[in-house]
């Protein structure tokens, strides 16, 4: 074969289908020789028929150059081609004289060139009538074939047909192996054997690498060595399940841990029964699935699933203690013997109690915005001093009530950092309240800020119950809690810690937990770094003082609540203030009291039956004096998208409820000189 044949070869070669084995082409060659040999001819060719493609591709030839096999290599069954004819038409084609045949006068001048005249081609079809190719045979004169000659054609062509659909077979098969293999493999999954006559178990090499026994060189392993690998614990109840699989012939499934050098591994296994004639069992054959994975799942969602259960509980419990005081004092304000220091006694608990609620739910809010990533930093130049007087302050009477000695160790020098001043007095705030529950009343708090490098370090020490080692990587988890079997001084949701956390990572820092054990004490820290004031694009602003006072202006203002308590409530409020106040208490009542009251002001829940607040909002700005209205919505909605739905509807501001009365009072007194700060007013408020 001459070097451009080579090359045309190799062509060909690279073009094949990926099942056209090396074995394959041999047995395509040899009885391509055959036939030449018994034709007496020189030329000859053997294509296969890609069904997909509609063409018949050449796999062996003998004869033709490299620009022949260039140009017919590969070519549609739809062309004059003999090989193409008998593939189309399912049936021997024989073209006696290529120059007379007017199918063949578009590849006489290849034909010319290579030096043939009469062309034969018998279709290669499979036992079930599917053309699978052709074996085509030319020759340098025109002739007749003879009837024996076509005989061993036939002959050669049902063999190349039987290598190919063998071909296919094996290629099947070996794809069939190979997808096996990968799903065991990335499904974890081993086959076994279990040869009950002999009680030996053949395994493969993923059985083998789970079972964790030596296997022999044919793959066999004894079946009481697999057994004692069952977890002492799972033995008799698998062992159960593959007596009942014998007997009621029914299939096996069991899970079960196998004993390893490390952690035990779970599996699955899955198997059916074979019988003989007489009815004895055979073989045990299955399959073995390593479910550790799953069941490591399982577990975890198990124990979110019980802390779920005890925070419920626990939210539930927290919502009552506060709801029952608030109950008392109501009970003590109707009393006609309730002396003027016990009313004001049960307004002050009141108070206490609601702010307890409303900062319970905004912990609850604020930790679902971080899980969701909706809770954004309101970064400024603030003072670390100012952050520690806040939290302090928040946090004193629960530690005044405990009768905890606090005590402050912070830096003379003025020190200064970038970051949201009230979610970074919520975090110091609740390791305060934190270290206050879990200490014994009497107990000891150390707090200690300080720099190191160019980072803030804020620590709190108590003297409390402690926490055991193997705690301390959990105490930031949501929901967790120190085991309430060692010692259980306070109540608590065990989001406090977890909101800690995710409020320091914002910032930039980090936080750490410390404790000796059990009775002494724990300590909690965190780090933030010192950023320069040049970053942030807002001035130091200091805390402002609780003004209380009015502005000695009466507005007209319009209280819309479906919650009729809510909206009485804080229309009384506003009243005793000096307001001029009317209630509704749904969307159509809204619109008909504002269409002859004509308020200042409306402070509009959003969710109320008939007409919600957005609509309410829409219909009063349509009208020719409700245009300069000034409109608060007010709602337990508090996301950025609520509050960008109630600008967007053309409300004024924004408070989330429970609102506080001085807050809406300012913002009466102020009118719309305080549009804007109505909605950061609420947002900030904790």
């Amino acid at each position: 074969m001459t070097t451009s044949q080579n090359k045309a070869e190799a062509s060909l070669t690279a073009e094949r289908e990926l099942w056209v084995s090396a074995a394959l082409l041999a047995t395509l060659n040899e009885i391509l020789d055959a036939v030449i040999l018994v034709l007496r001819g020189k030329f000859g060719t053997l294509a296969l028929y890609d069904a997909v493609r509609n063409t018949r591709q050449i796999v062996a030839q003998r004869g033709f150059d490299a620009e022949y096999l260039q140009a017919v290599g590969v070519m549609s069954i739809d062309t004059g081609l003999a090989g193409s004819r008998s593939i189309r038409q399912s049936k021997r084609v024989i073209v006696y004289d290529v120059n007379e045949d007017p199918e063949y006068e578009p590849y006489r001048e290849f034909a010319k060139k290579a030096g043939y005249r009469t062309v034969q081609a018998t279709p290669l079809l499979s036992s079930d009538g599917e053309v699978l190719g052709a074996l085509v045979t030319h020759l340098s004169e025109p002739r007749d074939f003879t009837a024996h000659e076509l005989q061993v054609l036939d002959l050669y062509s049902r063999q190349a047909a039987d290598a190919i659909v063998r071909a296919r077979a094996e290629r099947d098969l070996a794809i069939a192996r190979s997808r096996l293999e990968s799903a065991l493999r990335v499904g974890e999954m081993g086959l076994y054997d279990w040869n009950m006559l002999t009680d030996r178990v053949y395994g493969d090499a993923h059985f083998q690498r789970m079972a964790g026994v030596p296997f022999d060189a044919d793959g066999f392993a004894s079946r009481q060595a697999l057994n004692d690998r069952i977890h002492p614990d799972d033995r008799e109840e698998r062992l159960k399940r593959v007596r009942r699989a014998i007997a009621t012939r029914e299939p096996y499934e069991a899970e079960y841990r196998i004993a390893t050098d490390g952690r035990p591994r779970w599996v699955m296994s899955r198997g059916t029964v074979e019988y003989d004639e007489a009815g004895t069992p055979k073989h045990f054959t299955g399959v073995l699935v390593d479910i550790t994975a799953r069941k490591q799942l399982e577990e975890v969602l198990l124990e979110a699933d019980r802390h779920k259960d005890a925070f419920l509980g626990q939210l539930a419990h927290e919502l009552r203690n506060p709801l029952a005081a608030v109950r008392n004092a109501a009970r003590i304000l109707r009393l006609q013997q309730a002396t003027p220091d016990n009313s004001v006694w049960a307004s002050d608990m009141i108070e206490r109690q609601v702010k307890h609620l409303t900062r319970l739910i905004d912990d609850l809010l604020d930790i679902s915005r971080i899980n969701r990533n909706k809770l954004d930093l309101r970064t400024q130049k603030t003072a670390l001093k100012d952050v520690i007087n806040a939290a302090v302050e928040m946090s004193t009477p629960l530690i005044e009530q405990r009768r905890h000695k606090l005590k402050v160790n912070v830096a003379s020098e003025p020190v200064f950092l970038y970051a949201d001043f009230a979610r970074l007095t919520q975090a110091l705030a609740n390791l305060l309240t934190n270290a206050a529950k879990y200490t014994h009343p009497g107990g000891l708090i150390e707090l200690t800020a300080s720099m190191e490098g160019d980072q803030i370090v804020v620590s709190v020490k108590d003297n409390g119950i402690g926490i055991e080692a193997a705690a301390l990587s959990k105490v930031f988890t949501m929901f967790f809690q120190v085991d309430s079997s060692i010692e259980k001084t306070q109540d608590g949701l065990g989001i406090g810690l977890s909101l800690v956390k995710s409020l320091v990572e914002l910032h930039g820092g980090t936080v750490e937990a410390r404790s000796e054990g059990i009775g002494r004490g724990s300590e909690f820290s965190f780090r933030v770094p010192i950023r320069h004031a040049a970053e942030s694009q807002q001035p130091y602003l200091a805390g402002r003082p609780d003004d209380l006072s009015v502005s000695g202006i009466t507005r007209r203002v319009l209280v819309v609540d479906d919650n009729e308590d809510a909206a009485q409530s804080i229309a009384l409020f506003l009243r005793i203030a000096g307001h001029v106040v009317e209630t509704a208490f749904d969307g159509e009542q809204a619109l008909e009291t504002a269409e002859h009251f004509r308020p200042d002001i409306a402070l509009i829940d959003l969710g109320m039956p008939k007409l919600n607040g957005y609509e309410v909002c829409h219909r009063i700005r349509e009208t020719d004096w409700g245009k300069n209205v000034m409109l608060i919505a007010q709602t337990g909605w508090g996301r950025d998208e609520d509050k960008r739905l109630s600008r967007e509807a053309g409300f004024n501001g924004h408070l989330v409820k429970p609102a506080d009365p001085i807050t809406v009072l300012r913002i009466v007194d102020a009118g719309l000189e305080a549009q804007w700060e109505a909605t950061s007013v609420a947002a900030d408020e904790k």
